[in-house]
């Protein structure tokens, strides 16, 4: 499996990961992302960072939302 920067995720041989599972380790891994980028901003390329930080809180937000509507989901069934 890859995160949305093309890197390799170790997988633990649990078995197979719900989708809810899968959810919560990319709204992680996004999470991280945007720490990073906002700990590595400077004056000379905010523009370009700041562009790549909305659609990545937007991608994570998206992620977020429909984690919480597959557990609401879950709770009902």
């Amino acid at each position: 499996m890859f995160r949305t920067d093309g890197h390799l995720i170790e997988y633990s041989g649990r078995g197979r990961m719900t989708e809810a599972e899968l959810l919560r380790e990319e709204i992680a891994e996004l999470e991280a992302q945007i720490f990073r980028i906002k700990g590595s901003m400077n004056r000379a390329d905010n523009g370009v960072k700041l562009k790549k930080l909305a659609v990545i809180t937007r991608l994570r937000d998206r992620c977020k939302k429909s984690l919480a509507a597959l557990e609401k989901h879950g709770a009902a069934a």
